[in-house]
């Protein structure tokens, strides 16, 4: 999704994966695509949102099925979104905080999906 972003516009992505296999396919798709403009670290995603003070104005978050990455979503949103900014979703569960509000949601068969604005 983040190459996504980046060809329609995105000024720039940071990719962070704790598979170091997932972060050199990322690291080859971005010297293959020639783009200065994207960073990647091999972190577990809690531990990268405990110590980050970076702020984005979309964050996309697609932890594996079944994880407990939603439990600190609430901490996430607030440490990583810049006022007005956006999250994408994707999650086997309907994701049910009263700090988002919804722009967009589907639904597929195995897959709960969509756009939500963090409500500060």
């Amino acid at each position: 999704m983040g190459f996504e972003a980046i060809s329609r516009g995105a000024q720039a992505c940071q990719f962070i994966d704790q598979s170091k296999a997932n972060i050199e396919q990322i690291n080859l798709n971005i010297k293959s695509f020639q783009l200065a403009n994207c960073t990647t670290e091999i972190s577990e995603s809690h531990k990268y949102v405990s110590l980050t003070d970076q702020r984005y104005d979309i964050v996309f978050f697609d932890p594996p099925y079944k994880s407990n990455c939603y439990d600190w979503l609430d901490l996430a949103l607030e440490k990583l979104l810049k006022p007005d900014g956006i999250i994408y979703i994707e999650s086997a569960t309907k994701i049910e905080l009263e700090s988002l509000c919804m722009i967009r949601e589907k639904k597929t068969k195995t897959l709960f999906y969509g756009i939500y604005k963090y409500d500060r």
